[in-house]
């Protein structure tokens, strides 16, 4: 009973919530960040207030940050499309993405280590 009915009931839940919510949280994160170096439009004052509170803890605003959610979506989309395209085509995006991340790794090390000079002292 505890093999394959534990391994459905994990694949379903892995499924449903653990890998949604934290592709869901990475995407939402990388928007965040990316709302410095792009900008976008506010939504007025007037719909960010529409929403509720319930139980005096959680908030459900669904405008506030309108923008920001929307290009997390059309991240967590784009990702998608590039996977259901194909599995070649999904590994060499992930595969240039991990080289752009090395490289910019190099380039902290780099900067940190060469690039502070002479201080003044």
């Amino acid at each position: 009973m505890t093999g394959r009915f534990t391994g459905f009931l994990y694949g379903w839940s892995t499924l449903s919530v653990i890998q949604t919510g934290s592709i869901a949280s990475v995407a939402y994160i990388f928007s965040q960040y990316l709302r410095y170096f792009v900008a976008w439009p506010d939504v007025p004052r007037e719909w960010e207030s529409f929403g509720t509170t319930l139980f005096g803890t959680i908030d459900l605003y669904p405008l506030r940050d309108l923008w920001t959610k929307l290009v997390a979506v059309g991240c967590v989309a784009a990702v998608t499309a590039i996977n259901v395209t194909g599995v070649r085509l999904g590994a060499l995006v992930q595969d240039a993405s991990m080289a752009l991340k090395v490289l910019i790794m190099v380039g902290i090390v780099a900067v940190a280590a060469f690039g502070a000079g002479d201080m003044g002292t």
